[in-house]
């Protein structure tokens, strides 16, 4: 599934709480695998407030979007101009 980015949260802080988090529920993952360009090494897992682990890229808490409901779907993108999906080229310094 699509994985978003929320331009609201600090860096390795999520700020998406409470009836945000049902919408833009948190991406997890123990083990990533990419096959797009991202560098494996930038991916983190930070404790969120409510304890729950949260996949990073590159200090941004990353996220699913409940709309989406197939793969390759970006329904999330551009929402309220502060959600967007992940692009290695956006955090490209």
């Amino acid at each position: 599934m699509t994985l978003y980015y929320f331009t609201k949260d600090d860096t390795s802080v999520s700020n998406c709480k409470g009836q945000c988090s049902e919408i833009w529920p948190t991406f997890h993952a123990d083990n990533i695998i990419t096959t797009r360009g991202f560098d494996i090494k930038e991916f983190k897992t930070i404790i969120r407030d409510d304890g729950q682990k949260q996949t990073t890229y590159k200090g941004h808490p990353l996220y699913y979007f409940v709309k989406d409901k197939q793969a390759g779907d970006i329904k999330g993108q551009g929402v309220n101009n502060v959600w967007f999906v992940l692009d290695k080229k956006v955090f490209e310094e």
